[in-house]
């Protein structure tokens, strides 16, 4: 079964003890609006938490020219626009170690900027996935469960229920990340070769 923005909205509002359900994320109730304003910094949180499978993107990086790169770096890359988390950048060779990599300003202090010192970069991150259909089982559980810490103080201002969904967000989470990396494995290595052929 896929999962919609309002399901989750609706598990997460379960999680809390509310009454009410929501049909709709714009509609007018109070569980709604708060749902519509805590839902869309949950799910980032929630992605940049773990190096979910269904969210893994792998691109070549585009070179970033006109400016000066900061030592002790080689080149400069843009940082992907659907990027939440970078995870690596991708190495030629499972047997080669880590590339190193920084995340930085841009001289113009108007966005980021990946620093390393391999040419022709592929980098591997958590891309900003916002179709809910696209969710697996496990993240859709740790979702609702973070909403749910977010929604506890709004609607039923109780500390203590909040702590307590905290601890939920946590075991749900933990669990949803050995699931992952039992389907996924470990996705750090090296370049997929249908990517170092196109380089």
């Amino acid at each position: 079964m896929t999962s919609s923005v309002v399901q989750i909205c609706n598990l997460a509002l379960g999680d809390v003890g509310a009454k009410a359900q929501i049909q709709s994320i714009d509609e007018a109730s109070r569980e709604a609006q708060l749902c519509k304003l805590y839902y869309d910094p949950a799910r980032r949180e929630v992605l940049r938490d773990h190096d979910w499978g269904f969210a893994s993107k792998s691109e070549a990086l585009a070179l970033v020219g006109g400016q000066p790169v900061p030592r002790p770096w080689r080149y400069a890359y843009g940082y992907p626009s659907d990027c939440l988390a970078f995870r690596e950048i991708l190495r030629e060779a499972a047997a080669e170690p880590p590339e190193p990599f920084e995340i930085a300003v841009n001289r113009g202090l108007d966005g980021k900027v990946i620093l390393a010192d391999r040419a022709l970069a592929v980098g591997r991150y958590s891309a900003n996935v916002a179709n809910a259909t696209l969710f697996d089982a496990g993240f859709v559980g740790a979702l609702a469960a973070r909403l749910a810490v977010d929604l506890a103080q709004s609607l039923i201002g109780d500390l203590r229920k909040r702590d307590t969904l905290l601890q939920l967000y946590a075991q749900r989470r933990d669990a949803a990340r050995r699931a992952d990396l039992a389907e996924n494995g470990s996705r750090a290595g090296a370049e997929p070769e249908a990517l170092a052929a196109r380089r």
